[in-house]
């Protein structure tokens, strides 16, 4: 799990809700709490299993975003394969993209994957070079362009011609959230700060769209933010309060090592990662000592439950591992714990075909298809 931890560098250690960030509207803001976390279990109502087939290029090693794209899923594994995937709905292989070099229609390390819905366009953030690459949806590339090298996006969303972005502010100290129009003038959001944006370790954003609007979290912040493309304002969805799970507040303090030391030696729980949204229910994710530990929010009901026992009455012996997208059809995509899968016995009916896994070893990866009642 050290190594994991040292590897993804994805702590973005939540300390205190940025109530005065420049532009941003202050409506009555709703606190999730985990010390509050629901005993209940939720109903799940539909679900359905995808194991992702094997490929003739490489492993997928960690399934880090799913985006259904119509006809298919594009698989991101950016941090371990250094590559995205495309599978069919039935799991089935169809494509990957790793073009690694410097020229031309290549890549060594990718910051991000985006998929833009209203262009039908999927996007390649470089890490290592000053460049924007797109393809098409079955993974074929289409063209690249030129950026600043002193342009440092972590992730966007599209809203026509207007793009919605998530700067890596700790490399120009820069605002955290802009808005760059087509016509008009920019806007920003969320300026710099020092303490909860330049940490030793480097943070992770997350951002989800939906319709005319769009969720976000940025590093150390313990605020789930939202943006109206309609209005064009920036506003706090929900603070979140880690209680008594909180990273202390002298933390910050010590060397680099100690921080990581006291992380793994700590119930501390640091992160709103890998932000979803579906009808009533907002689903996040943090980072413990022993892994990710994945949240559901119900928003109408203001219930907090985790993932723990989701499934014991679909799938014995069976949990979720990360909640990595949605479908257009409105479930939810997550990933089965694979630690112990051929010990994984069907309880309940599901739709797809429980025998095909038989033969399924712990390094396969299954996606987890789900709705709620």
């Amino acid at each position: 799990m050290k190594n994991i931890l040292s590897l993804l560098f994805i702590i973005p250690f939540a300390i205190s809700c940025t109530l005065s960030d420049r532009n941003v509207e202050q409506h009555t803001i709703s606190t999730i709490s985990l010390d509050n976390l629901s005993s209940n279990m939720l109903d799940v109502g539909s679900l359905r299993l995808v194991r992702l087939k094997e490929n003739q290029f490489s492993q997928i090693v960690n399934v880090e975003k799913v985006i259904h794209a119509d006809e298919d899923f594009i698989i991101s594994d950016k941090s371990y394969s250094k590559a995205v995937f495309i599978y069919d709905l039935n799991g089935e292989y169809i494509n990957h993209i790793h073009e690694h070099g410097v020229g031309p229609k290549e890549f060594k390390f990718i910051q991000e994957v985006i998929w833009d819905e209203e262009h039908q366009k999927l996007w390649i953030i470089p890490m290592d070079l000053p460049k924007e690459m797109v393809y098409d949806p079955k993974g074929s590339f289409i063209e690249e362009f030129k950026v600043s090298p002193n342009s440092y996006v972590k992730e966007f969303v599209v809203f026509g011609k207007d793009r919605f972005t998530l700067n890596l502010s700790h490399m120009d100290f820069s605002d955290n959230v802009v808005l760059h129009k087509k016509l008009g003038l920019d806007k920003s959001w969320v300026p710099f700060d020092e303490k909860l944006d330049n940490s030793p370790i480097v943070n992770v954003n997350s951002l989800f769209k939906s319709g005319d609007r769009a969720i976000f979290s940025i590093g150390a912040r313990d605020t789930i933010y939202e943006y109206n493309h309609k209005t064009e304002e920036v506003s706090v969805k929900f603070a979140v309060d880690f209680g008594r799970r909180k990273i202390p507040n002298d933390y910050f303090s010590l060397p680099y090592e100690e921080q990581f030391q006291q992380f793994w030696n700590s119930n501390s729980l640091a992160g709103i990662n890998d932000l979803y949204e579906v009808g009533k229910y907002i689903t996040f994710m943090g980072l413990s000592s022993e892994g990710f530990e994945v949240f559901i929010y119900d928003m109408k009901n203001e219930v907090l439950y985790d993932s723990k026992n989701l499934f014991s009455e679909h799938l014995k012996g069976a949990y979720i591992e990360r909640i990595l997208g949605v479908t257009k059809e409105g479930e939810f995509i997550g990933t089965l714990n694979s630690k112990d899968i051929k010990s994984i016995k069907e309880t309940r009916p599901i739709k797809k075909n429980f025998e095909s896994f038989d033969d399924i070893d712990r390094e396969d990866k299954v996606l987890v298809l789900f709705s709620f009642k």
